[in-house]
């Protein structure tokens, strides 16, 4: 898999901010490799003093090298610490953009994606990428240091650095094929890493499913197919790896044998001083050292670039606009309009179409049918989760496509079935519906909402904290939780996707009464289910697959004897149960 130019020249814009630091970094690390050969040229003089029995020149260079490690030592720390800094800052400023990015995207693009997926992406692909760049900086390095020892080398002795260096290009040639195919395996680990977390999301998030219709097994089955593939591909990569060991053998034995030989043959004979052969010996390892450090950056460069391509994959997805106009609210419209509304989830096939209709301000809209026509549908396109096929959606007599998002959720309240809960502290759970309210606030919500008795007996109260997606507490609480949420943002439309389906009879006689205590005087639109939810409608939408058939009250659609009028008595029956149509 190649880096496409789009890529890269994302990846490049998006290192701008850390060009200056990037500079003075490898600036530094040039004066650490200029240090480290300046060393070694230091040793041989230091080494050829001895030799000709030269105080002065032993006393002169001995100084050279104090000087020289001092320096390194300060150039040493700062170029950890810099490119450290570096590779922090980036990892900081690029997770918390992809998270602000993935927050920005629409629902409907969200869907796209698992929550595992989306995770593994932030939590396994970004690191791959900050190793990746940190590798950047190291390869320059090794770079200049190669170049400088096989310089210095040279010039110590052409000959011996040309026997010894011979079979170097060929090492390089062969480690390059060898590791070319483990590129492919890390893309396909990536993908298996994204599974594993889509399964561990499925067990915790569906752990009453799971055990209730006892899949345990299925989902072990499942989490122990996908660890084999990861546990063969591993190996396949560990497998390719190993092959590089024999050639990082030859890169490093075969000098050192060949220089010890034929250098020590030079020396005999007077063409290289004895303190030359001295830095030559370490001055092969600023080569062969950096080079294995190369190649593997080349192989970790290769296996980096899935991660990239995953990452700016998020980066690009197309988020909510938010640049047009905030809504005009112009209490004198209808509050919710639809108008001639035709929705596809696929673009293909519609969940419905020609729907019209108007929810009138403190007017109360029930809306029954038969599962999957899209009565919830419905609320989340008021949200503007998704966007109408064709047709018109207003909202204080502004369409929904051309206002900001934010503004018009401004003013609706969606609660649902299975409110979620934060794992943070209860009144924190509140307060997510007004920014900076007041603990006099939250409270007086709870109230309303029927849940300040209940989180009193909590041993923290309202600094009790709630488990992930509201464990800790029953249905029915969590529920209230919710309603006091919805209580304090004080919005003037509020839909409702039957949020007491779920619960027992006492639970939702608690939470009946606390949203008609709530709801007087705001436009609600409900997903209706259940009698109680419908009987008190001002109007009640009655769809099948083919749109509206019919509108009215209870009473007025009874006196018509139509659909309604068939499905509540065969729903009902004597005992007036359920509406389940």
């Amino acid at each position: 898999m190649k880096m496409n130019k789009s890529d890269l020249k994302r990846l490049m814009l998006s290192l701008k901010p850390y060009y200056l630091i990037m500079f003075v970094s490898s600036i530094v690390l040039l004066c650490d490799a200029v240090i480290k050969v300046g060393i070694q040229y230091g040793i041989q003089k230091i080494m050829d003093g001895v030799a000709n029995k030269n105080n002065s020149v032993f006393i002169n260079y001995l100084c050279f090298l104090i000087i020289l490690t001092v320096v390194g030592m300060f150039t040493a720390y700062f170029s950890k610490y810099l490119s450290e800094k570096f590779c922090n800052l980036f990892s900081y400023n690029t997770k918390n953009k992809l998270i602000s990015h993935v927050q920005k995207l629409p629902i409907y693009v969200l869907k796209k994606y698992s929550s595992g997926d989306l995770i593994s992406r932030v939590n396994n692909d970004l690191p791959i990428l900050i190793q990746f760049l940190n590798g950047i900086l190291q390869f320059l390095f090794n770079v200049v240091l190669i170049v400088l020892a096989s310089t210095y080398m040279i010039y110590i002795s052409p000959k011996l650095y040309l026997v010894t260096f011979i079979l170097m290009p060929l090492s390089t040639v062969i480690y390059d094929k060898i590791n070319k195919p483990a590129q492919a395996y890390s893309a396909k680990l990536m993908q298996d890493s994204s599974k594993v977390n889509n399964i561990l999301q499925d067990v915790v998030n569906g752990r009453y499913v799971l055990k209730s219709f006892r899949l345990e097994k299925i989902f072990s089955e499942k989490f122990e197919d996908i660890s084999k593939s990861i546990k063969f591909k591993r190996l396949k990569v560990d497998k390719l790896n190993a092959y590089l060991t024999p050639i990082f053998l030859i890169v490093k034995l075969a000098p050192q044998l060949i220089y010890i030989t034929y250098g020590g043959y030079l020396a005999i004979h007077g063409e290289m001083s004895v303190g030359g052969l001295f830095a030559f010996s370490t001055l092969v390892f600023y080569v062969a050292g950096p080079v294995e450090i190369i190649l593997n950056f080349i192989g970790s460069a290769r296996q980096s670039i899935p991660a990239v391509s995953r990452i700016f994959e998020i980066m690009d997805l197309k988020v909510e606009e938010n640049n047009k106009k905030d809504i005009e609210v112009n209490f004198q419209s209808d509050p919710i309009e639809f108008e001639n509304a035709v929705f596809s989830y696929d673009g293909k096939n519609n969940i419905f179409q020609n729907i019209s209709f108007k929810a009138p301000k403190s007017s109360y809209t029930a809306l029954v049918g038969s599962s999957g026509i899209g009565k919830s549908t419905i609320l989340k396109l008021i949200c503007g989760f998704y966007n109408l096929s064709s047709g018109k959606i207003r909202i204080f007599g502004n369409d929904i496509r051309d206002v900001n998002l934010k503004s018009v959720r401004k003013f609706i309240t969606y609660m649902s079935q299975e409110s979620y809960l934060y794992p943070i502290t209860i009144s924190e759970n509140i307060a997510v519906g007004k920014e900076n309210a007041s603990m006099e606030e939250i409270i007086c919500a709870a109230k309303l909402a029927n849940a300040h008795e209940f989180i009193e007996k909590l041993p923290n109260g309202y600094d009790t904290l709630i488990g992930e997606g509201g464990g800790g507490i029953s249905g029915g609480q969590c529920q209230r939780i919710a309603l006091a949420r919805m209580i304090l943002k004080d919005a003037p439309i509020v839909l409702l996707d039957e949020p007491t389906a779920a619960l027992d009879a006492k639970a939702e006689a608690i939470l009946s009464e606390s949203l008609e205590k709530i709801t007087k005087n705001k436009t609600i639109i409900v997903v209706a289910h259940k009698l109680a939810t419908i009987k008190n409608a001002s109007n009640i939408i009655v769809f099948d697959k083919n749109g509206i058939i019919e509108m009215g009250t209870h009473r007025k659609l009874m006196e018509n004897k139509g659909i309604y009028k068939r499905l509540y008595e065969s729903s009902f029956g004597a005992d007036k149960g359920d509406l389940a149509i």
